[in-house]
């Protein structure tokens, strides 16, 4: 649950759906307007597939979340 007023709280979540928007679709909005709710959940599946295992971010030391899930799980 967020705080009121700390918008650091829901930081990583906002980063996630920004991404979405910006490299997912290339206008949001009327994008998932024209589609059913099976192709939006078949596009969400595949891009949160992608982001998990291989989007690689800068800030992982270009490793993917899941690269760095399978470590963190080692440990």
């Amino acid at each position: 649950m967020s705080r009121i007023g700390n918008s650091l709280d829901n930081r990583e979540i906002e980063y996630f759906f920004s991404v979405l928007k910006t490299e997912m679709f290339e206008n949001f909005e009327k994008s998932v307007k024209k589609m059913t709710l099976k192709e939006l959940e078949r596009h969400l599946n595949r891009f949160i597939d992608w982001y998990n295992n291989e989007r690689m971010l800068k800030k992982f030391n270009y490793k993917t979340p899941h690269e760095l899930w399978v470590k963190f799980c080692k440990k």
